[in-house]
């Protein structure tokens, strides 16, 4: 129960220090903390940064950015630059939860300066964690190894212990990267060692340890000790509401047990995690556990649970790109506002000159943000924002043909994990070039997300639009490749048709073409990979392969 004649500053003083050790209570506290402070600009922002780091341990991660965000907003109003980069590195905790790590990369780098300055030694050597963790999750070992040591040092000279064996973590799975499970295993044991020292409740972190160590074991070879250390997270993640480590635990489970050929054991952990993550709707973890399920039905020849949970993960993956686009363009929603904020009250002491030249340059910004938020990076080509609103407007048009093409490069992880992310990057402009060239005036086409490309064609048959798609197949096929020597990359493709005849809408038509194609590029591959598979979504008869 809250003392009803508990200050505000107490009950957050109350949520932080029960941050650690017990979370649905520190949860209420900052809850109670927020109601109260309305109206208090800096008690709001502070209750409102505990509660976000509250529902972010929690694996909450929609109502944890609401709250960072919020509470940014309100330090910036406040001038407070220090808490402000704060606010930016959680943020960036955030958006390493989503798997954003470029952004949070982002919000690191533009903390850190401000942080260093500060000298709060404390949120300095875990930014310097958070950075190399960042680093490492995108395979970039070598970027992150100054940031981790800097920590590691800092941690070191400020008796640190807690961040010092969180660091020992993330040089722990750069190793595992390398293939270096012994080394760092041995790092873990240190780390756990460190842990325990310091007589610390930090649950969240205590988990993250264990099932670093279970993947360390997991490449040595031993399975059962790696299950015994998932077990434990799996126990000591509820005891103390973690949830997304606990779904976390089965999920890894499930996955060891199949890949050692136990897919009735690895089922029974991954059904498990999918009943924590729809029960707590933290569906962005959802599509992993259903990729899992569905090879172990696969396995087992249950081919209707195999095909439905292949559904499920298509549908997840589809999901995850939307939310995490949701939840950049929020971010960049705020910026904006924050930024305008700022501006608007220079220009009460700027000079009317000084006002119209600012106008002008924010105008050619918001341009260049326009044009950046509708294009994809790496190949020039219109990205998935540009094409649904376009897209929706050519299917809404009554009595008329138009197909819709989805191509996927072949074993593109295979051509990343071997040649690396240049090549595939090489890759992935050579296809968004052979399209572009390909496509007619009227066709809309776009970089749809990884290495699937999609291209609608309006007044088009299937037929026609399959004698393109095969064009671009063996254009492709035959393309040469600087960082690829010697190595042939091929497409597969997914044709549907459609005849809009004005019983449903353009979203419902594409839907309906997307979802066709998609299962019709799923029949490519599985048929061999490189050749076009059509479907129809209304009246082409038996879906065909060629």
């Amino acid at each position: 129960m809250t003392d009803p004649l508990a200050s505000t500053e107490e009950l957050i003083q109350q949520a932080n220090t029960l941050h650690a050790s017990d979370l649905l209570q520190a949860q209420h506290y900052a809850e109670q903390a927020v109601a109260r402070a309305e109206g208090q600009v800096l008690l709001r922002a502070q209750a409102l940064q505990i509660r976000g780091r509250i529902y972010s341990s929690r694996g909450l991660l929609g109502p944890a950015l609401e709250d960072a965000l919020a509470a940014r907003q309100l330090f910036a109003q406040l001038g407070d630059d220090f808490s402000v980069a704060v606010q930016d590195a959680l943020i960036g905790n955030v958006y390493v939860h989503e798997g954003l790590f470029t952004d949070a990369l982002t919000l690191y780098l533009q903390a850190l300066p401000h942080i260093e300055q500060s000298q709060a030694s404390e949120w300095h050597t875990r930014l310097l964690n958070n950075l190399g963790y960042a680093y490492v999750q995108i395979k970039m070992a070598d970027k992150a190894a100054p940031f981790i040591e800097r920590c590691v040092a800092l941690a070191r000279q400020n008796g640190h212990q807690h961040t010092l064996a969180m660091a020992l973590d993330s040089l722990a799975r750069a190793y595992m990267q390398q293939g270096k499970f012994a080394e760092a295993r041995q790092l873990l044991g240190e780390a756990l060692f460190l842990f325990s020292a310091t007589d610390t409740k930090g649950y969240e972190s205590l988990c993250e340890l264990y099932l670093s160590y279970a993947s360390s074991e997991a490449g040595l070879g031993n399975l059962p000790e790696a299950l015994h250390l998932l077990d434990k997270v799996q126990a000591l993640a509820r005891e103390h509401g973690r949830l997304r480590q606990e779904a976390d635990a089965l999920y890894r489970a499930g996955a060891l047990y199949r890949q050692h050929g136990r897919c009735e054991a690895a089922l029974g952990k991954l059904m498990q995690a999918l009943a924590l993550l729809s029960l707590h709707d933290m569906r962005s973890a959802l599509h992993e556990c259903d990729y899992e399920a569905a090879m172990c039905y696969q396995a087992l020849g249950d081919y209707q649970l195999a095909f439905e949970h292949f559904q499920r993960f298509h549908q997840g993956r589809e999901r995850v790109f939307t939310q995490q686009f949701e939840a950049r363009m929020k971010h960049v929603e705020l910026m904006f506002r924050l930024h305008q904020a700022e501006r608007e009250r220079e220009y009460y002491r700027e000079t009317s000159h000084n006002l119209a030249r600012e106008v002008e340059r924010r105008s050619a910004r918001l341009q260049a943000a326009e044009q950046q938020a509708n294009t994809d990076m790496l190949t020039g080509l219109p990205n998935r924002h540009h094409f649904w609103p376009r897209a929706d407007a050519i299917l809404s048009q009554a009595a008329r043909w138009s197909s819709l093409v989805l191509v996927d490069a072949d074993h593109f992880k295979r051509v990343n994990d071997t040649f690396g992310h240049l090549a595939g990057d090489q890759v992935l402009r050579r296809i968004g070039e052979l399209l572009a060239a390909l496509a007619r005036p009227q066709d809309l086409y776009c970089r749809f997300g990884g290495e699937e490309f999609v291209l609608l064609l309006p007044d088009t048959r299937a037929a026609e639009a399959a004698l393109l798609a095969e064009q671009l197949l063996q254009q492709l096929a035959a393309s040469a490749f600087s960082l690829l020597p010697g190595h042939q990359v091929t497409l597969s493709a997914g044709v549907a048709e459609l005849y809009a005849d004005g019983a449903s809408g353009g979203k419902q038509r594409l839907r309906a073409l997307l979802g066709a194609a998609d299962q019709a590029l799923y029949r490519a591959k599985d048929g061999g990979r490189h050749q076009v598979c059509l479907a129809s979504v209304q009246g082409a008869g038996q879906p065909s392969c060629g």
